[in-house]
């Protein structure tokens, strides 16, 4: 992401009521930024009710479909690490 898109997000998270942002200390260009009490009870719950509902899912299908699952996520993996490798190297991102 660009400084102006984290910018944009950010001040839409503020704007929501999600965040907070504080400058503190001497360099006035850094900004704290920190949840608001609503916004992490949201979150809390929100993961607390998905994680219940992922860890249900896992138990309920099959190893051999969780084996090819994880086969294509270690594909993809290594293929976006090999991109991104490339791409450091001042490889062109050529498809």
């Amino acid at each position: 992401m660009t400084s102006g898109a984290t910018t944009v997000l950010l001040n839409r998270l503020e704007a929501a009521g999600h965040i907070v942002g504080s400058r503190e200390g001497s360099d006035r260009r850094r900004v704290t930024l920190r949840p608001v009490r609503e916004a992490r009870e949201q979150a809390r719950a929100f993961l607390a009710f998905s994680g219940a509902q992922i860890a249900g899912s896992l138990r309920e299908t099959p190893d051999p479909e969780l084996a090819t699952v994880i086969a294509f996520l270690e594909r993809m993996t290594a293929a976006a690490r090999q991109a991104n490798a490339r791409l450091a190297r001042g490889g062109q991102n050529t498809v």
